[in-house]
């Protein structure tokens, strides 16, 4: 993950990359966004933008697929997933607890472990799936 931040004047950004599926992202920050009270608007291609009601812009998101990463000879051979960069700019003047929201749980969606990593551990472990 790159952040850059304390720029004076431009919008700050966090580009996120990872096995991260569009739709799910849309409904996973259609969820924030009426948490929040914010609007979520759909631009053209893929990218959204989330305005107060005033139409105040706070956050805009775009993605696009990532190239493959390198590839790793040291730890298991897993069969690749499709991954995707998104970039998430925040506008100088917006609310930083939802803009902080919509970057946690992005973040928390690009998990390195897929669902089936995680159901083959919570299977092979009867502990970790009775306290989880």
């Amino acid at each position: 993950m790159e952040h850059t931040d304390g720029h004076p004047g431009p919008p700050s950004w966090t580009l996120l990359t990872g096995p991260l599926d569009p739709e799910n992202t849309l409904a996973l920050l259609t969820g924030l966004a009426d948490r929040h009270g914010l609007h979520l608007a759909r631009a053209d291609g893929d990218a959204v933008h989330l305005a107060q009601g005033n139409g105040e812009p706070v956050v805009s998101m775009s993605w696009r697929p990532a190239p493959p990463g390198p590839a790793s000879t040291l730890g298991h051979q897993v069969p690749a997933q499709p991954r995707t960069q998104v970039l998430l700019t925040q506008d100088p003047g917006a609310d930083a607890i939802a803009t902080g929201s919509f970057t946690a749980a992005l973040e928390a969606a690009l998990l390195p472990y897929s669902q089936a990593e995680l159901d083959t551990i919570t299977e092979s472990m009867p502990l970790v799936r009775h306290f989880s």
